[in-house]
């Protein structure tokens, strides 16, 4: 890493299986860095040498997803203003526009199943709610684009709360801010 990066963890040296008193290492520490924080223009980034995104998809380690999601709270700060009662399982996303400001797509996609890959089917969620907070005056527009069960949208100021009855694959919902 450059000089003004900080190594946030290293690449931890193999314990081999051998009885107690003989299964250390002189220090886990290495020059081997694995994670690393620096400064890019305004903003702060977070490198992985050791891809805990594929490691999280394909082996499901709370570990790595915890890694990441606190990785990305912590490079976030206070701009994730959303909250869920949604398992892990269903995906919420919230798309900005770029083009028109003020506008957002919020985005929920079911990969609840049964534990066989690929997937087979889908098992619906019910009973999904949603807290979330926007950068605007107050919600001006709102339109469900597709929803399986009842959708229902009611807002505050900026504060937007969604409830969906059911999702059965996805549902998607424009938002417009006012200025």
């Amino acid at each position: 890493p450059s000089g003004n990066a900080k190594v946030i963890c290293t690449w931890v040296p193999t314990i081999e299986n051998q009885p107690p008193d003989k299964s250390w290492v002189e220090k886990f520490s290495t020059e081997y860095p694995t994670i690393v924080e620096n400064v890019y223009g305004k903003g702060k980034v977070i490198y992985f040498a050791n891809q805990p995104d594929v490691l999280s998809y394909t082996m499901g380690h709370q570990d790595c997803m915890n890694l990441l999601e606190r990785s990305i709270r912590y490079l976030a700060g206070d701009a994730i203003q959303l909250h869920s009662n949604a398992p892990a399982s269903v995906n919420i996303g919230l798309t900005k526009s770029l083009i028109r400001p003020g506008e957002y797509i919020l985005s929920f996609v079911n990969t609840t199943s049964a534990p066989v890959r690929p997937l087979r089917e889908l098992i619906p969620v019910n009973d999904i709610n949603v807290t979330l907070t926007l950068e605007g005056r107050s919600v001006a527009n709102y339109k469900v684009l597709r929803c399986q069960g009842k959708c229902d949208v009611q807002s505050r100021g900026q504060t937007l709360t969604v409830r969906l009855s059911k999702l059965e694959d996805f549902t998607a919902v424009y938002i417009q801010m006012n200025a």
